[in-house]
């Protein structure tokens, strides 16, 4: 499989979980609550290896509890787990006092209000929420299999500080799509309206991407960022909108007319920022 085909549609659903071989019955005990929880069929691992799982039951991905944690596998031997990844290192820059570029392309203060309309692993999120004091972080997950293994890896992650751990907790996580989860909003409820919304979109040739990306590449969600999803999002915000833009993939978002453009021209991320009230843009 490969990009293209992913694009298309063509993307990974895992049917099945179990334990690793050196299971213990509290790792069953969750392996069997997940399948009943989210409908998937339970297997038991026995003395089988990877291998003989994936030709037994034809398939090409797998959930496996081991250690009380999630992760899954594909029948390439990639692995994908919870890691709060460059977030950790951002969050430790924060602590330093020095500010995280995506917290000032939201333009957010401590008590905001914010949605992160694409979750992924949650590298973001993490830094949002970390930011984020009494403030609340709501993300959505299209993708089942990344939806679960951040859920589990939130609650089991086991390194990061006491501050850390605390961010992980305020973040509300959904297994939605932005496109529902937007319909469902009565505009007439203050609940429903946040300062700041956020979206990281997946593109069909990545750039010079992390080895996190490419192993995500396969479960991820590739829904187009339209011009019509950036007016819905700014109906739904008080502040702005903010879309995440990699290397030179500014194609897409050129006719949108951001009203300004955060990042250095050299840098491999850049933000498109579009205010809830602002007239004039910047060229792309």
């Amino acid at each position: 499989m490969n990009y293209t085909d992913i694009f298309k549609g063509e993307v990974i659903m895992t049917e099945y979980i179990t334990t690793s071989l050196k299971n213990r019955p509290s790792d069953i005990f969750l392996a069997e609550e997940i399948a009943s929880e989210y409908s998937l069929k339970y297997i038991q691992r026995d003395n089988l290896s990877l291998e003989d799982l994936f030709v037994e039951f034809n398939c090409s991905s797998l959930f496996m509890v081991k250690n009380k944690e999630l992760n899954l596998f594909n029948n390439k031997g990639d692995e994908l787990f919870f890691h709060p990844g460059t977030g950790l290192i951002r969050t430790k820059v924060m602590e330093r006092k020095e500010e995280d570029l995506l917290i000032k392309a939201l333009g957010i203060s401590p008590e905001d209000k914010v949605l992160d309309c694409t979750g992924g692993l949650a590298n973001d999120s993490v830094v949002i929420s970390y930011y984020l004091g009494k403030g609340s972080l709501t993300t959505l997950e299209k993708s089942r299999e990344l939806f679960l293994i951040v859920k589990y890896g939130l609650l089991t992650y086991p390194g990061g500080s006491k501050k850390l751990k605390e961010s992980f907790k305020r973040i509300n996580l959904i297994n939605t799509d932005y496109n529902s989860y937007f319909e469902k909003l009565d505009l007439n409820k203050s609940e429903n309206v946040f300062d700041s919304i956020y979206f990281d979109p997946m593109f069909e040739k990545p750039v010079e991407e992390s080895s996190g990306i490419s192993k995500i590449r396969e479960y991820a969600s590739y829904d187009f960022i339209s011009k019509e999803i950036i007016e819905k999002a700014l109906e739904h915000c008080r502040k702005r909108v903010v879309v995440k833009i990699r290397n030179n993939n500014y194609s897409f978002i050129r006719n949108m007319k951001p009203n300004d453009l955060l990042g250095n021209s050299k840098s491999k991320i850049r933000y498109a920022v579009f205010e809830k009230h602002k007239i004039g843009y910047v060229n792309i």
